[in-house]
């Protein structure tokens, strides 16, 4: 069952519509999928685009692995587990068939992500392949350790075209600020700062 567990998901759909509405080129991106609640709110908004076909790409490793929950909190035992992963892609292959969006599930950390997609994504369509190495839109629902959320600010900077927004979850849970600071080196501004989401911004202004 595609469910949530956090708040203020009209923020993440605010943020996916912007970028479909501007058209905003490159793939679209969240870290940490466990059930797909902000999955589903992403390919509602990539549903929507009229000319440019957006493929979603889901980033998580569940296998009961240990989580970084804050930094007050590094390691917990956590419910991700292999059956939770095998609803969730069953659930959410179904809905993107259902709405008619490219989805791909990658089920590794972000950590190993990084590593292994550094020079892009192939995507397979009308009788080629192409690399794609930019994020219209990245959810940032994994690690919320600060060290660990700057790894991943550092790795879709510079891949982030213009119009790009980001979407932080649970951002009260590290330090939003050294975040901000960071982002700002690729060029990216405050847009909204909600209870538990943050959303970023990259404008050409």
């Amino acid at each position: 069952m595609i469910d949530r567990d956090s708040l203020e998901y009209e923020l993440l759909a605010q943020a996916a519509a912007q970028v479909v509405a501007a058209q905003v080129p490159g793939l679209t991106c969240e870290i940490g999928v466990r059930t797909g609640g902000g999955t589903q709110v992403i390919l509602d908004a990539l549903a929507r685009s009229p000319s440019y076909a957006y493929t979603h790409i889901g980033i998580d490793p569940w296998g009961a692995l240990n989580y970084d929950t804050s930094d007050a909190t590094l390691y917990v035992d956590t419910i991700y587990t292999d059956r939770m992963r095998r609803q969730a892609c069953a659930d959410l292959y179904a809905y993107a068939n259902a709405v008619g969006v490219d989805l791909q599930l990658i089920v590794m950390t972000d950590a190993e992500f990084f590593r292994r997609f550094a020079t892009g994504v192939y995507l397979y369509r009308h009788g080629h392949s192409e690399p794609v190495n930019q994020y219209a839109l990245v959810h940032f629902d994994g690690p919320h350790y600060t060290p660990l959320v700057l790894d991943e600010v550092r790795f879709f900077g510079p891949r982030a075209p213009w119009g790009a927004r980001w979407v932080f979850d649970d951002y009260p849970w590290y330090d939003a600020a050294a975040v901000q600071a960071e982002a700002a080196q690729y060029g990216f501004t405050l847009d909204t700062q909600g209870r538990v989401k943050m959303v970023l911004r990259r404008d050409n202004r």
